[in-house]
């Protein structure tokens, strides 16, 4: 199992910098982490409660403005502290990374995030500045060394980007099987944007109306709306949105939505139209390939038509 160099996670400060291996405790949360992707070991992780470093040699500024962007492309730029405040902490990261900032942007980084988290509107503002909140606090020492390295480095070219990957989701997400993205097309649907909605439900499947009917609802179990009173009616919100535009996307399925289309000799036969193979055939056909659909029964739809 990987094993945590230092960091904090949930208010939980761990630091196992000086012991050897067998002193080290296990981290349930990261059990999983071994074959996240094998081979490639991760050597940092950032996320809504806090940061791991798994290899020393990780680069905690040049970490921290990564993840930090990242939520700055995705604020929806309604409340002026998460707008503003991922902007403004972007960056002052960068400049410390080209070697241009100084020890004192560290307590401005700091106070921004702390403000940040107090007074944002939503999750994602109120969340995100946790791991560079609680990293600035804990690990002040470190990162005064960094900015002096970075600007040792600027005389000589600079520091290359350290390589990460970004990606966002919500419970709701990750509990789907077909991980839609809840969050954007119920955001979609309060905005009156109907076609959009229904559009991003479209990106993972095609039997939107379906499954506004009998999804079992995995999503809403994870929803955190639970912790104040009740989860979201993602379920039947789906089904509204589904069925009020059932006739605006009989145009959407058309050839325009072939990116790329394969040589006719690659053809491809899917056995049955129940909704793993409408769903199968429905990717193929997006991907340019040639599909015929075969089923047994005088009915298409298999277990959904019962």
């Amino acid at each position: 199992m990987s094993k945590v160099v230092f960091g904090v996670w949930d208010d939980k400060i761990i630091d196992n910098r000086g012991k050897r291996f067998f002193e080290i405790e296990d981290t349930p949360e990261f059990e999983k982490f071994d074959v996240f992707d094998p081979g490639n070991q991760i050597k940092a992780f950032f996320g809504w409660k806090g940061f791991f470093i798994f290899d020393a040699g990780v680069n905690l500024i040049d970490a921290a403005r990564q993840y930090i962007e990242r939520a700055a492309r995705e604020s929806c730029g309604k409340c002026t502290p998460c707008r503003v405040g991922t902007q403004i902490i972007k960056t002052k990261l960068e400049a410390i990374c080209r070697g241009e900032g100084s020890v004192d942007d560290l307590d401005e980084i700091e106070s921004l995030a702390e403000h940040m988290r107090e007074t944002s509107l939503c999750g994602l503002g109120q969340t995100a500045p946790v791991a560079i909140q609680e990293m600035f606090k804990h690990f002040r020492h470190e990162l005064k060394l960094e900015v002096e390295h970075f600007r040792q480095a600027s005389d000589n070219g600079g520091c290359p980007a350290q390589p990460g990957t970004s990606y966002i989701t919500a419970p709701c997400i990750e509990e789907c099987p077909a991980k839609v993205e809840v969050p954007k097309y119920i955001d979609y649907i309060k905005d009156g944007r109907f076609t959009h909605s229904v559009g991003v439900v479209l990106q993972k499947y095609p039997l939107a109306a379906t499954c506004g009917r009998v999804c079992v609802r995995f999503c809403e179990q994870a929803c955190r709306r639970t912790m104040v009173d009740e989860a979201v009616g993602i379920k039947i919100l789906k089904r509204f949105v589904a069925d009020r535009e059932m006739y605006v996307t009989d145009n959407w399925f058309s050839t325009d939505l072939i990116e790329e289309k394969k040589p006719a000799d690659l053809k491809v036969a899917v056995i049955g139209t129940g909704p793993a193979g409408i769903s199968a055939a429905y990717h193929l056909l997006l991907k340019g390939y040639p599909v015929d659909v075969f089923e047994a029964a005088t009915e298409p739809g298999g277990m959904a038509a019962m």
